[in-house]
């Protein structure tokens, strides 16, 4: 009697050239956590800002600009700092992480136009790409919690650009190979300011005066 094919066992999402077969799965590494971090950081922004924003939400980055923007409602929302529980990752490694989960679809970029200022700079920024949680992301957060995030593989690098690594390459980059569309680091995500390098500390309570504007802010829009 012939012998019945073995079966391969199924292997956790992975990207579209993992699941074609085509021998990348050595390449690719688990960032369920992260991914739901980043995807609820995309998500809190509301599909409004860049991904220099929605970095400085995940990672919490505690900044006078953050601050500023939606009436310091960012620096109050349950995605602020969700990151940081991930471990020490450093802003190119995140940057990194977003450029491959816009390229396998859970996030994804709009242009957006900025109205012409009366008396602006001629060289002053018209438009930026806003980052927003696209369907496939919206069913990975849909599919998973915090404590047991749905199963997700990336070409990312487990520590590549985080200060405590010892993979070489500058820190920089962090794609461990070409994995999806065999074009590297691939979409250039969010290429307007600059989201910093370095390490930030776990959040800490934010001060009472960024509160109670926070919160007056809210209670105004109701």
């Amino acid at each position: 009697a012939p012998s019945s094919p073995s079966a391969r066992p199924e292997p956790a999402p992975c990207c579209d050239n993992c699941s074609r077969g085509q021998g990348c799965l050595e390449r690719c590494h688990d960032v369920a956590s992260e991914a739901r971090a980043l995807l609820l950081a995309a998500e809190a922004c509301g599909g409004r800002f860049g991904l220099p924003t929605v970095l400085e939400v995940c990672r919490g980055a505690r900044t006078a600009k953050l601050a500023s923007k939606a009436g310091g409602r960012l620096l109050l929302c349950s995605a602020f700092g969700a990151g940081v529980r991930c471990g020490s990752r450093s802003a190119v490694w995140w940057r990194v992480l977003a450029e491959a989960m816009v390229e396998e679809g859970l996030l994804a970029e709009e242009f957006v136009a900025l109205p012409a200022a009366p008396g602006a700079h001629p060289f002053a920024p018209r438009s930026y790409h806003a980052l927003r949680v696209a369907s496939a992301g919206r069913a990975l957060l849909a599919n998973g919690t915090d404590a047991t995030p749905a199963p997700l593989r990336l070409p990312v690098a487990p520590s590549a650009g985080s200060s405590n690594s010892s993979s070489g390459g500058g820190g920089g980059g962090g794609v461990s190979g070409s994995c999806s569309g065999g074009s590297g680091n691939g979409a250039s995500v969010g290429s307007g300011e600059s989201s910093g390098g370095g390490e930030y500390e776990a959040p800490a309570p934010p001060p009472p005066a960024v509160v109670g504007a926070a919160r007056a802010a809210e209670a105004a829009s109701t």
